[in-house]
């Protein structure tokens, strides 16, 4: 079975745009540097967020996007979040072991997913295997990073080739 589960619990209403339409990627032509050598890579576009995501039959086919209505847009700078061979979450397991022995993959409270990467090479079956984070405030001035609260945590969960996000609300 595949779920999902995301949440800006952290932001609410702050840095969702619920007037612009959602984007839906299903190739690579928003990766903007090669974050996953040698794997498939999903990525939303600048100033979108990670909100959702398909899989069909067992492997990632597409991610769902948001834009951001945050002044100053959604930060740029980022890094690989692998969690195919183990845990791999920042900022004191924030949710909790929600998933005994299954693999978690976690942004830090000040960045959000802007994609995911898979492969489809040896024995995967193109399950999700990274995320990749990128700072929220980065590129926001500093009176809009001191006016809003931390970052969503966002993390994303394998369980047998399932992959959930677990933290924000769907849109």
């Amino acid at each position: 079975m595949h779920r999902g589960l995301c949440t800006d619990a952290m932001y609410g209403g702050q840095l969702l745009d619920s007037s612009a339409p959602s984007v839906t990627v299903t190739n690579e032509r928003f990766v903007s540097t090669d974050w996953a050598a040698t794997f498939s890579k999903l990525e939303c576009p600048a100033n979108h967020y990670v909100i959702g995501y398909a899989i069909r039959g067992a492997r990632m086919s597409s991610v769902s996007c948001a834009k951001t209505k945050r002044e100053g847009g959604l930060g740029g700078n980022g890094r690989t979040i692998w969690f195919d061979k183990g845990d791999n979450r920042a900022d004191g397991n924030l949710g909790g072991e929600f998933a005994l022995s299954d693999y978690k993959g976690q942004c830090r409270t000040n960045e959000y997913v802007a994609g995911i990467a898979y492969t489809l090479r040896g024995l995967n079956s193109g399950w999700p295997a990274a995320i990749y984070c990128k700072s929220v405030f980065e590129a926001a001035s500093a009176a809009v990073r001191q006016s809003h609260s931390p970052a969503p945590v966002i993390v994303l969960h394998m369980v047998l080739g399932a992959l959930f996000l677990v933290g924000a609300h769907w849109v």
